[in-house]
């Protein structure tokens, strides 16, 4: 007799998943070279390359395209930008300024500044190297004094053009940095340690000196003065801040510099700073200085924070790179410190040379997160009419725009690559090993994009993911100028999500990801399946 068993009900019943699903957050915490790896928190990442840390994701940078080129006549290294912003936009003027002397841009699409408009007699050293002021007078007079360390000080009148202006005090052809503070214009020779100020709305005549060098306690030249606006607890004022190259913080209040009442009212030390005269930019009631501490915010050395504080520091998150670049390029002209507001990020630029990458340091305004921009081929900056403009080593500004790096005047640019490595976060227990199945970008794009993902195991946090294929994608096209069935179109920004699959297994593990695009993209997570063992 033949024996039937039915299996229906164990066949019948739910079957507990060999995987588990968890979901990795995009990195908006940035960059932490501070916290010990196996102690990071899961919004922070080891690294992040062109996609940055955002409100809502990893938002890729915006590309870069070109506004002029052909700029210098035998040096082509573009050192400054300088920009002019009239009583009307008529009046508005951008310069760029490279050793040859300072070379008019305003008009896109230059593509051959022949001859500078200002020639510069001294082409050695850190010539170019320029910072600017503005200062408009009581006669409605507009002007713009601008100060380079090898050729001495230069005046932009509106309506004029540049003239060197007639002080005296100062030698005007050693003047190496310029500042306007309550209406009078301030001036520091090139290897001194004291300034020079003006008569209020004056841009001429005598100046009278101060001294500045007998209060340094560390000592070295006076590398520039600021003002800052800030409520120092009497009210808002602006106070008067200067800053030696030894590393001397002093901060004095008053208006007129001959009478008692402009005085000391604050002194600290910020470490030695690099040889360079852009070492501050404000943003909002923020003053952020450069040295070898890294990024020091003056409002928290005001409310009693150690500009030494590891933790404390404005850049205490990606110091342990920065403070060592700041370091060993300490003479190296060229660093610069800058602010975008339109788009929310405070820049490092470094010093870069055809034997090394270029890179620049960028925290989120709003987050205070970091990241760094790679392939951006950026010697200075600044802003003009609400965008950011980057000044090359080959003659070439470009202005930072757009969904493609290096577009040029005539053709379509390349595909903004970017790569990505999260925190290690253990999945539960850390000794328990984990083995990643398969991870799930989730992203919001307007085209398409490419890239690989990867799991990596146990801090090795070299090991990364590999090269894509290249970004099919093209940039936006123009109408009337792109063709049906050649030209692509940018779509309209929507979600979306890419399985790949991972393999190994280890303790803790993260998410590395490296592709490029050439359309708008941010990246929100990573879903990834996990299967969790013992001691293997």
């Amino acid at each position: 007799m033949s024996v039937y068993r039915s299996n229906a009900g164990r066949l019948g019943r739910a079957v507990k998943p060999t995987a588990e699903i968890v979901t990795v957050p995009a990195s908006v915490g940035g960059v932490n070279a501070l916290d010990a790896l196996i102690a990071m928190p899961p919004q922070d990442c080891i690294y992040t390359y062109n996609i940055m840390p955002s409100e809502d994701g990893l938002r890729l940078r915006r590309g870069y395209a070109e506004w002029a080129t052909g700029v210098g006549t035998t040096h082509t290294e573009v050192r400054s930008i300088l920009p002019f912003e009239g009583k009307s936009v008529s009046n508005d003027k951008l310069f760029a300024v490279t050793a040859d002397g300072i070379y008019d841009i305003t008009s896109s699409g230059d593509t051959g500044a022949t001859a500078p408009v200002e020639a510069f007699s001294n082409n050695g050293n850190d010539a170019g190297y320029m910072v600017w002021t503005e200062m408009t007078l009581d006669t409605a007079v507009q002007v713009m004094f601008a100060a380079c360390p090898e050729n001495g000080l230069r005046m932009w009148t509106e309506g004029v053009g540049w003239t060197t202006p007639s002080f005296t005090g100062p030698t005007v052809a050693n003047i190496a940095y310029a500042a306007v503070h309550k209406q009078r214009l301030w001036t520091v020779e090139k290897g001194s340690a004291d300034a020079w100020y003006s008569p209020i709305d004056s841009i001429a005549g005598a100046m009278t000196k101060f001294t500045f060098g007998a209060k340094f306690t560390y000592g070295g030249a006076l590398m520039g003065l600021w003002s800052w606006t800030i409520d120092g607890g009497a009210g808002v004022d602006d106070f008067l801040v200067a800053i030696s190259r030894g590393g001397d913080v002093l901060v004095f209040q008053g208006s007129d510099p001959s009478l008692a009442d402009f005085a000391l009212v604050g002194s600290w030390f910020i470490g030695e700073v690099p040889d360079s005269r852009k070492i501050v930019s404000q943003y909002g009631g923020e003053m952020y200085i450069l040295s070898t501490f890294g990024v020091t915010s003056l409002r928290d050395l005001l409310q009693g924070v150690s500009a030494d504080s590891a933790k404390a520091s404005a850049s205490a998150k990606i110091n342990r790179a920065l403070r060592e670049q700041v370091v060993s390029k300490k003479s190296t002209y060229g660093w610069s410190i800058q602010n975008y507001p339109a788009d929310g990020f405070l820049q490092v630029i470094e010093p870069y040379t055809v034997a090394t990458a270029a890179l620049q340091y960028n925290q989120n305004l709003l987050t205070k997160a970091w990241g760094y921009w790679e392939s951006v081929p950026a010697k200075c900056a600044d802003t003009w009419a609400d965008k950011y403009f980057i000044g090359s080593s080959d003659g070439k500004v470009f202005q930072y725009t757009g969904t493609l790096d290096n577009t040029t005047l005539s053709a379509a640019g390349e595909a903004i690559p970017f790569r990505t490595l999260t925190s290690f976060q253990a999945q539960g227990n850390h000794g328990t090993n984990t083995a990643v199945g398969l991870i799930r970008v989730l992203s919001t794009a307007a085209g398409q994009s490419t890239y690989n993902l990867k799991a990596v195991y146990d801090y090795n946090i070299y090991d990364t993911a590999g090269y894509p294929a290249s970004a099919t994608s093209a940039g936006g096209s123009l109408w009337d100028a792109a063709k049906w069935d050649a030209g692509v179109w940018d779509a309209p920004i929507a979600g979306e999500h890419v399985l790949q699959g991972g393999n190994d297994m280890g303790r803790v593990v993260a998410i590395a990801m490296r592709g490029e695009s050439k359309s708008r993209m941010t990246v929100l997570g990573w879903d990834v399946t996990i299967k969790k063992g013992g001691f293997f």
